[in-house]
């Protein structure tokens, strides 16, 4: 479901910013798992907080990807599910040896430590110089299609009005 919000914010926004939301969300329910105190802490924390987070993340990395990736980009793709495939099996091995070591708070404090990690890998992110041309022509496209009329100064004030082409 995070989806619906995250698809159309990185169109607006750009992947980077939803991704570096995404991190912190993310780490940031894993965190406030430390402090729990029943399961239904724990659900909310993990089970809404953090999969807002993590959702974020899953539906913005692909879009970077194919953004980047012309050539390559099954591969690319292929890499990114085969990781995030990896670490289903990886990470609950790797949380029950962090909860044998320092118990199962500390864990989820420290899973909340490596997921930050996500959000220093977004600072990476960037738009390619092809779609930012790409997104500049667009723009200008758009602003030749109106004219600006100057209306007579109101009170020493300037004031103008856009005005699409075509018939008024």
């Amino acid at each position: 479901l995070t989806g619906l919000i995250a698809g159309p914010l990185a169109h607006r926004y750009t992947p980077r910013p939803v991704a570096i939301a995404g991190g912190c969300i993310g780490a940031f329910g894993l965190i406030i798992s430390y402090f729990a105190t029943n399961i239904e802490y724990l659900v909310f924390s993990l089970g809404i907080v953090h999969s807002i987070g993590s959702g974020m993340l899953f539906v913005v990395i692909p879009t970077v990807i194919n953004e980047h990736f012309v050539r390559y980009k099954g591969l690319a793709m292929g890499i990114n599910f085969a990781g995030a495939t990896m670490g289903t099996f990886v990470f609950p091995k790797f949380l029950e040896l962090a909860t044998n070591q320092y118990g199962f708070k500390s864990a989820l404090l420290l899973f909340g430590a490596l997921c930050f990690n996500a959000v220093a890998f977004s600072l990476f992110l960037r738009q390619p110089h092809w779609l930012k041309e790409k997104l500049k022509r667009e723009q200008q496209a758009r602003a030749e299609k109106c004219h600006v009329v100057n209306e007579p100064a109101d009170a020493g004030r300037d004031r103008s009005t856009v005005v699409p082409n075509g018939p008024v």
